[in-house]
């Protein structure tokens, strides 16, 4: 026989559904982290492998970079900085949109 749930609040079923929520998209989060982390440490090493290998081959005349062209450091640190700006706007943006929707308090007098 089933239980009815007539008559409850289920505020405490809502604050924990919550909290489940909130940790289940924080843990979903620290995996995907993770799994960032080591597929870069893996391609980090391949890397590295071939540019050892590319050191043994015989040396050919390098081309010079053009005038103006940035190096490659250059184009990562700006790419980064974006990036960082980026989600500190989204972030900014998201705060205010939870604020928004966040249940109005009412004051009393």
């Amino acid at each position: 026989m089933m239980e009815s749930t007539a008559g409850r609040s289920g505020k405490g079923d809502f604050a924990t559904m919550a909290s489940t929520y909130v940790d289940m998209i924080a843990k979903l989060q620290a995996q995907t982290l993770e799994s960032i982390k080591t597929l870069q440490s893996i391609q980090l090493s391949t890397l590295t492998t071939v540019r050892e290998m590319v050191t043994t081959l015989p040396t050919m005349t390098q081309a010079q970079p053009a005038d103006g062209v940035p190096s490659i450091a250059q184009v990562t640190e700006l790419n980064t900085k974006f990036a960082t700006e980026l989600l500190d706007q989204q972030k900014a943006y998201a705060n205010q949109l939870a604020e928004l929707f966040a249940p109005v308090k009412v004051g009393t007098n």
